[in-house]
């Protein structure tokens, strides 16, 4: 288990997005967070996974209108 957890805030800041950006995805499952009350806490392996995902999704589609254009 993680010792350090990280606020939606500070998941914000690191990614550029809003803070409201990264509540919507912890609760909808996209960024894998645990709730601590009413507060969402992050790990940096769950941001990592968050972002390497995104990464992926964003290549797949380049990657098929260069097919498409060949």
């Amino acid at each position: 288990m993680e010792s350090q957890y990280l606020t939606p805030s500070e998941v914000a800041t690191a990614l550029r997005v809003t803070p409201e950006a990264v509540q919507a995805w912890c609760r909808s499952g996209k960024l894998s967070a645990i709730r601590a009350g009413k507060r969402w806490r992050i790990t940096q392996s769950a941001i990592d996974a968050f972002t390497r995902k995104e990464m992926e999704q964003a290549v797949e589609p380049q990657q098929g209108l260069a097919a498409f254009a060949s």
